[in-house]
């Protein structure tokens, strides 16, 4: 799951990689530090999304368009089956909405199933099935390849 936005103190000393790591707890159980192959796995995420080179940048000083990206990566560390995606191109502007949603196209063309939520038509050219929600009910169920 990657939120539509996250709260983050910029004062907090994370780094892009340790935010990535991260996103590997749910493979950690009960040993009290990260494998080899969850470090592995968030170097993976980042070069995925052409960013390992800010690997050690901190989170909080980061541009909106990258702590979304850091943000993908995390998500991606922890599944590789499927993304929730709430508005993720929220506050990006227009060349980072294009970059970014050509990484989606390409992770679905890889096999990841992803479900977003978004106001963005201009999405709909992207996708392989759309569903329109009013009040909360289905208006609108169209596949679109």
């Amino acid at each position: 799951y990657m939120p539509q936005e996250t709260k983050v103190d910029r004062h907090f000393p994370a780094s892009v990689y340790e935010i990535v790591l991260s996103g590997a707890l749910n493979r950690v159980g009960y040993r009290p530090f990260f494998n080899n192959k969850e470090k592995k796995l968030a170097v993976e995420c980042l070069k995925t999304l052409h960013i390992e080179n800010l690997k050690n940048s901190s989170f909080g000083e980061l541009s909106g368009g990258q702590r979304q990206k850091v943000l993908l990566a995390r998500a991606l560390c922890a599944t590789r089956e499927c993304l929730v995606l709430d508005e993720p191109s929220n506050n990006l502007d227009y060349d980072s909405k294009e970059e970014f949603y050509a990484v989606l196209k390409e992770l679905h063309q890889k096999g990841l199933t992803i479900i977003m939520i978004t106001h963005d038509m201009n999405l709909a050219k992207t996708a392989d099935r759309i569903i329109t929600l009013e009040d909360g009910h289905i208006v609108k169920d169209e596949k679109i390849k």
